[in-house]
C-alpha cells in the first residue's frame, strides 16, 4: 500500500474483517438531507489525504464481530454494516475492512479524509446500537507516530466540549465552516502521546445556552 509514492506500514499487521456481500448496505445520494447520532467518526492519527478504500483499519479487538457506520461529510454517502472476523491476526495489531464499498469505490476515493467519518463499535448482545458499545478508532497510516485522536460530532450547533479520562489529555472542539448541509459540524481534537492502551470513558457535552446534553461512551485505545 502506497500514500503519496511512499510505502504505508502497519505495525504488526494482520487480520482482516469482512462483510457479507449479499447483505451490504450502502448509499450515494446528493439530495438526501443528513440527519443521524451525535458521533459520526472517529480516528487516530492525522487526517491527511484521500480516501484509500483498500486500507482502512481498526485496531485489533477482542470478539468476533464490529459494526460500522461510514458517512462523508457532504451526507452523500452511507453505509451501514456488520464486518466479522476472517482468520486470526495480531492482537497488537490492526484489522482490514473489506470491502469498505462495494459500488461507489471510486466516488469515495475522490474525498479527502478529513470528509470521510467512521464510526465502528463493538456491538452488545448481537445488535448494531452504539449505545452501550465499546467504539474502535479509525487508524490511520501514520497512527503508530502521530497520536492524534479526532471525534467528529453531530451537534446540531450547539457548543461542544470533550474530556476523556486519560491523564493529561485536552481536547479543542471546533465548529466545521464548510458546508451548510453536511453530516457533522463539529470536529475535537487531542493530543495523546503520552497515553496507556485500554478502554477509556470519553464525555461530550452539547450545549445551547438553554441546557446540557451529555453524551457519554467508551472508547478502546490500542
Amino acid at each position: 500500500m502506497f500514500l503519496f509514492g511512499v510505502p504505508v506500514v502497519f505495525a504488526q499487521e494482520g487480520g482482516i474483517l469482512s462483510a457479507d456481500s449479499t447483505r451490504f448496505h450502502e448509499n450515494y445520494d446528493p439530495e438526501v438531507p443528513v440527519s443521524g447520532g451525535a458521533i459520526v467518526g472517529i480516528s487516530l492519527g492525522r487526517l491527511d489525504g484521500d480516501v484509500d478504500v483498500e486500507n482502512v483499519r481498526l485496531p485489533s479487538f477482542s470478539g468476533d464481530s464490529v459494526c460500522v457506520r461510514i458517512v462523508t461529510q457532504d451526507g452523500r454517502y452511507s453505509a451501514n454494516n456488520v464486518y466479522r472476523k476472517t482468520g486470526s491476526g495480531d492482537p497488537k495489531g490492526t484489522v482490514l475492512l473489506t470491502p469498505v464499498s462495494l459500488k461507489y469505490a471510486e466516488a469515495l476515493s475522490k474525498y479527502k479524509m478529513s470528509a470521510f467519518a467512521l464510526n465502528a463499535f463493538i456491538p452488545k448482545e448481537g445488535t448494531s446500537d452504539p449505545q452501550q458499545a465499546i467504539h474502535l478508532p479509525q487508524m490511520l497510516p501514520d497512527a503508530d507516530k502521530i497520536k492524534t485522536l479526532t471525534v467528529l460530532v453531530n451537534s446540531g450547533g450547539r457548543f461542544s466540549k470533550m474530556t476523556m479520562n486519560e491523564a493529561g489529555s485536552t481536547f479543542l472542539c471546533q465548529n466545521v465552516k464548510d458546508g451548510a448541509r453536511i453530516a457533522y459540524d463539529t470536529v475535537c481534537k487531542g493530543d495523546l502521546a503520552t497515553y496507556t492502551p485500554g478502554v477509556k470513558s470519553v464525555l461530550i457535552i452539547l450545549d445551547d445556552g438553554f441546557g446540557e446534553e451529555s453524551i457519554h461512551f467508551s472508547l478502546l485505545l490500542p
